[in-house]
């Protein structure tokens, strides 16, 4: 706990036990020495009009000189007091003895005005302070604010409030009317460090966090309010933290948000910078930290970013998109830590965050550093994943927009991002299965048996897995419709597959008749979401003669 002692304007007072001995030993020199020779009697001295010669008469007439006039006029004012010795001294001891009295009762007397205030400047309403003689003896007990008269001399005083540290005896030093202000501490037992160092380098607009470490030695959870003071206070910056805190028995932390002004004037920009962080209501060294920092201007119009943020239209499950960016640093400064934010904010059909997973980097992000006058590049790309957009009936493209953010903790740069994903085709093109007419044999007694080459092709852009062909005719199952491999495990993009076939009809089936046939191929959604199966037809007639 700190008390502070602020006297007001002194005055120099001849007075007080010493300046009282050096009178008395002075008054007593002067009555004992020969050097206050104009009490005492002193032989004649010759006559100014005496010659100056032998001693004879001197014609004409001698004329008295400056210097004779002084002496004759000084000689006069010795006899006056020769004369009046005696009352003089009288007088000179009365003098003394009236001013030593003077100065014991009244002027060695004081006003002295105490006043109590805690840590932030606010005055302790019903603090106690009570005031110590030489000999540990209380001689005044006032509240603060109030007043006290006391002698010249050497003194304590000690205070007492409730909710606070109760200090030690504070010496102090009574000389003039005086007011003395005592600082107290609130009763908490909380220090306060940091987490890791404090930067070096600060920068206009710079945004950093700092992790405050509060250390609570007491057996109850204490509500903390921190202060920021010095090169930390509002002047240079801007503090926030989450409030109120409560720190239970034990350690907890903190994180604070440092903000620094962009509109600081050129006088405010310079190093060695100091700054506090504090415990609100303690002064102790153990609950605050000083920190010391550089603070640097930034111009950001000197750092460009070269490359297209328009990815076009990007199909589900194609090849990923990159798009190459440079980065140039122009400024006198190195930019450390160059973060890249993809920071959607318009979908129609997906959510923010998946959109956000689509991309990614050709290089570690942040970017460690960008020396001053170099540069550096880096690809984005860009894959949408196959089935993760909800497309609604009769859509098939949604449109996304977004910024590319390039930013550090000081400065941020944003590109506009245009993207158009398309759903993806998984169409299966079927052919070689066409319009035939079927003979009966009258020989056999059946009808003839067709054979041919049915032709699958994956027209789509994503892989067809586990693939059955199926053979109905007039909505009926067509068993005599023999496909060679009705099973086919993956059919790639692009790719074509062909079976074989074999028609063999039966003989139950009435000549002349029409059947509408159809081929389908029955596959897993490669877009993985519902409906799980799909099917691809294509419809044929059969003709019987």
């Amino acid at each position: 706990m700190n008390n502070i002692l602020y006297p007001g304007k002194k005055t120099p007072v001849f007075g007080g036990a010493g300046a009282q001995t050096f009178l008395l030993f002075f008054y007593l020199f002067l009555m004992q020495s020969k050097a206050w020779f104009f009490l005492y009697d002193k032989p004649e001295e010759s006559g100014k009009y005496d010659s100056p010669s032998s001693g004879d008469e001197m014609e004409g007439v001698y004329e008295d000189s400056p210097l004779d006039k002084a002496k004759e006029t000084g000689l006069k004012i010795l006899d006056v007091l020769k004369a009046h010795k005696k009352k003089i001294a009288i007088a000179v001891i009365g003098l003394l003895a009236l001013f030593l009295l003077y100065d014991f009762f009244i002027g060695s007397v004081k006003e002295i005005t105490f006043i109590v205030n805690d840590t932030e400047g606010i005055e302790v309403s019903g603090a106690s302070v009570k005031i110590l003689g030489a000999d540990g003896k209380t001689i005044a007990t006032v509240e603060s604010g109030g007043k006290t008269s006391l002698r010249k001399g050497a003194y304590h005083y000690s205070v007492i409030a409730g909710g606070y540290k109760t200090p030690a005896k504070t010496a102090f030093e009574v000389a003039d009317n005086a007011e003395i202000t005592a600082i107290l501490e609130k009763n908490l037992d909380v220090e306060l460090s940091l987490e890791e160092q404090f930067p070096e380098k600060l920068v206009l607009g710079q945004i950093e966090t700092v992790n405050v470490l509060l250390k609570n030695d007491s057996q109850s959870t204490e509500e903390i309010e921190l202060v920021f003071e010095g090169s930390l206070g509002e002047k240079i910056m801007t503090a926030s933290y989450e409030k109120p805190v409560s720190v239970p028995p034990g350690q907890k932390t903190v994180p604070v948000t440092l903000q620094v002004k962009t509109d600081l004037s050129n006088s405010e920009i310079k190093s060695g910078l100091l700054g506090t962080i504090r415990v609100k209501g303690l002064n102790s060294a153990g609950a605050k930290k000083t920190v010391s920092f550089d603070l640097l201007s930034f111009d950001q119009r000197k750092v460009t970013i070269s490359g297209t943020t328009n990815f076009g239209t990007i199909e589900e499950g194609s090849a990923l998109v990159e798009k190459r960016f440079t980065i140039r640093n122009q400024t006198a400064l190195d930019i450390e830590n160059l973060d890249i934010v993809i920071a959607i904010n318009d979908v129609q059909y997906s959510s923010i965050e998946d959109v956000g997973n689509w991309f990614t980097f050709s290089r570690e992000v942040p970017i460690p550093e960008i020396r001053a006058g170099a540069s550096q590049e880096i690809g984005i790309r860009v894959t949408v994943p196959v089935g993760e957009i909800n497309f609604p009936p009769g859509a098939g493209t949604e449109n996304i927009g977004g910024q590319i953010v390039f930013k550090t903790s000081f400065f941020e740069i944003a590109k506009e991002l245009d993207l158009v994903a398309s759903k993806s085709s998984t169409s299966i093109e079927l052919s070689g299965l066409s319009n035939q007419t079927i003979q009966f044999d009258d020989d056999t007694g059946s009808y003839q048996t067709k054979a041919g080459t049915l032709t699958l092709r994956n027209t789509g852009s994503l892989v067809i897995q586990n693939l059955s062909l199926s053979v109905e005719c007039s909505d009926e199952p067509a068993p005599w419709v023999i496909i060679g491999d009705s099973f086919i495990a993956q059919v790639d993009p692009r790719e074509t597959k062909q079976v074989n076939y074999i028609i063999q009809a039966p003989s139950s089936i009435d000549s002349g008749s029409v059947m509408i046939c159809s081929v389908t191929a029955t596959f897993d959604n490669p877009r993985k979401i519902a409906p799980l199966r799909v099917e691809e037809s294509k419809s044929f007639n059969l003709t019987f003669n």
